[in-house]
C-alpha cells in the first residue's frame, strides 16, 4: 500500500510546485505591470477620488495577472491548451473585480487604522485572506486552507514591507 500512497503525494507536491511557480509569474507580471505603468501617477498629488480610482486600476491589474496564472495551471491538467486558456482568461477577469474591490478596501483600511507597520500588516491580511477565500470558492482546495494560508501570507508580507 506504500507505492499508491507515494504516487498520490508525489502528484499533491508537485501540484503545489506548479502553483508556486505560475504564481510567481503572476506576481512578477502584477509588479511589472505596477511599477511601469501605475507607481509614478500613484505617488503624485492625487484627490481622494483619484487615488481610489487609480487604486481600483492598480488592484484590477494586480488580480488579473494573479488571477490568471493559476487558473490556467489548473485548466492546464483539465483540458487543452485553448481551454487552459479560456479558463485563464475566466480566473483574470474574476481576479480583476476581486483587485478592483479588494486594493481601494485594504488601503483604506491602512490609513484608518494610521498607517505603520500595524495598518500595512492588517491591510495585507485582508488581500490576503480575500484573495484565500476566492480560491477557496473558485479553486478546488477546501476554503480554509485559502483563508488561512492567504491571511497568513498577507501578514508576513505585510511585515516584509512595512517592518523592514
Amino acid at each position: 500500500m506504500v507505492g499508491p500512497q507515494v504516487d498520490t503525494a508525489m502528484k499533491r507536491l508537485q501540484r503545489i510546485f506548479y502553483f508556486g511557480i505560475y504564481g510567481t509569474f503572476g506576481g512578477l507580471l502584477a509588479s511589472y505591470l505596477h511599477q511601469y505603468y501605475l507607481l509614478d501617477t500613484l505617488a503624485g498629488n492625487l484627490s481622494t477620488t483619484q487615488r481610489l480610482f487609480y487604486l481600483g486600476l492598480l488592484g484590477a491589474i494586480v488580480g488579473a495577472a494573479i488571477g490568471f496564472f493559476p487558473s490556467y495551471s489548473e485548466g492546464r491538467g483539465k483540458y487543452s491548451f485553448g481551454g487552459a486558456v479560456r479558463i485563464g482568461i475566466v480566473g483574470a477577469f474574476l481576479g480583476a473585480i476581486g483587485g478592483s474591490i479588494a486594493l481601494p478596501l485594504a488601503e483604506a483600511m491602512h490609513i484608518g487604522i494610521g498607517g505603520g507597520l500595524k495598518g500595512r500588516m492588517t491591510a495585507f491580511t485582508f488581500l490576503g485572506l480575500t484573495l484565500g477565500l476566492a480560491e477557496g470558492i473558485l479553486g478546488t482546495a477546501s476554503a480554509w486552507r485559502g483563508i488561512v494560508g492567504g491571511s497568513l501570507g498577507g501578514l508576513l508580507a505585510g511585515y516584509l514591507l512595512a517592518g523592514c
